[in-house]
């Protein structure tokens, strides 16, 4: 089993997903995620083929964004050679029934996404501002998968690939919650500097920057010490982001105890070695 925190790869898999039981993945039947929110972050996945679903009733989309420090924090299933970059990033655009209900996968076994037909600048986009966290995983699979899960369900307003990956960056550009986070002195640290926030503090960066009170942060505990590593904000379907219906959600966070915003520094020195010693090997072979 993992260390308080910790994360295998094998349990990654089969924890964070938001439909329980993975045996349906293989089945023709309808399928409709009812659980009281997700129960842990997306970057994990596991899908070979999809599961029908007969509606594609949702009032509104939850656009998520991750953090990676907090996400792969002592996380063995993150991998270290994906883009460290101090940005938000974007897990994904999901549609949504009051927060209690996801139409999944609508295409069923249909779904085809070829990422070749994207326009390359949208792929260029893609690649810096919605990468995978996951070890193993190339950032494409990981488009696949968003799309087929979630994109599948919200053609009435995103008819294509191409109009749901642009939309959601463009959502993303514009919400900018490092730059909204920043300009509020909310900035991330490296874990031995011990600076910490409350989590008041990001709820009034939001309803500050949005005029919103309600929405999702997703927290992990990682040595004794509470990690913000995600954040949710719902988007209606004129794509205006809004007060999240259901209520405020907060997977994994206690607002009694302090929030570490962690910096990239450790995966951006880790990189630099990495590739300081894979030169030194060039030169030496």
């Amino acid at each position: 089993s993992s260390t308080d925190g910790e994360v295998t790869t094998s349990e990654a898999l089969h924890k964070i997903t938001t439909t329980p039981d993975l045996s349906i993945l293989s089945t023709s039947t309808s399928v409709r995620s009812t659980q009281a929110g997700p129960t842990s972050p997306d970057i994990w996945y596991e899908t070979t083929s999809f599961p029908i679903l007969s509606t594609q009733s949702y009032n509104y989309l939850d656009l998520m964004l991750q953090w990676r420090e907090g996400a792969c924090y002592k996380n063995n299933a993150c991998s270290c050679t994906h883009d460290t970059s101090s940005d938000w990033k974007i897990h994904g655009l999901w549609p949504s029934q009051d927060y209690t209900d996801w139409p999944e996968n609508c295409d069923g076994n249909e779904c085809t996404f070829d990422v070749g037909k994207l326009n390359e600048t949208l792929r260029k986009e893609l690649e810096v501002k919605w990468p995978t966290f996951m070890k193993g995983k190339g950032s494409s699979d990981f488009w696949k998968h968003e799309y087929c899960k979630h994109a599948t369900c919200c053609k009435d307003i995103l008819p294509t690939a191409e109009d749901y990956f642009t939309k959601t960056i463009n959502l993303s550009d514009t919400a900018d919650l490092t730059g909204k986070l920043a300009s509020s002195n909310i900035t991330a640290s490296a874990m031995k500097k011990n600076k910490t926030y409350n989590l008041t503090e990001f709820q009034k960066v939001l309803k500050t920057s949005f005029s919103v009170d309600e929405a999702r942060y997703f927290c992990r505990h990682v040595d004794g010490k509470q990690l913000l590593y995600q954040i949710g904000l719902c988007v209606n379907k004129w794509f205006e982001i809004v007060d999240c219906p259901g209520g405020q959600y907060k997977h994994g966070c206690n607002e009694s105890l302090p929030v570490y915003y962690l910096s990239s520094s450790v995966g951006v020195v880790g990189n630099s070695l990495l590739v300081f010693f894979m030169v030194l090997m060039s030169i030496l072979i």
